[in-house]
């Protein structure tokens, strides 16, 4: 025989409400993962358009060829709405884990600061890098 006593209905409570708000905090970073592979597609492949047309232009110089603007602006936008994206979506995943900040202690966190908030920051701080390197590089 187990000599563990049963939960009564007070801790069967308390061990629920944790449950499900781990379940809680886990889809909210399944959401922001979603937004980081979002945007790191939406960045990267800016920077290869605007990479490969800026490459296909200077090979075009001996040939009278307008200067394809158009390429040029699409990686640019596509960099920086990636960018833009993932900080309304990092925006988005702090507030809502601030909102559950009470019951974060139950869990023993000590506020909304989870590995995937980090990970948006540098993929942020990335797309800001490579929005401005665009930037310069079309002046």
């Amino acid at each position: 025989m187990s000599s563990e006593q049963p939960l009564n209905t007070t801790q069967l409570a308390i061990h629920r409400t944790k449950f499900a708000l781990e379940r809680t905090i886990k889809a909210s970073e399944r959401t922001l993962m979603a937004w980081i592979r979002t945007s790191l597609s939406m960045i990267s492949f800016g920077f290869s358009i605007d990479t490969f047309f800026r490459a296909y232009t200077k090979a075009q110089k001996g040939v009278e060829a307008e200067p394809l603007v158009g390429p040029a602006v699409l990686g640019f936008v596509l960099v920086g709405l990636g960018t833009l994206v993932l900080i309304l979506g990092t925006v988005d995943h702090h507030l809502y884990l601030r909102k559950l900040g009470e019951e974060l202690e139950l869990l023993g966190k000590k506020g909304p600061w989870t590995y995937m908030f980090f990970v948006a920051v540098m993929v942020i701080l990335i797309g800001l890098s490579i929005f401005t390197y665009l930037l310069y590089q079309s002046w």
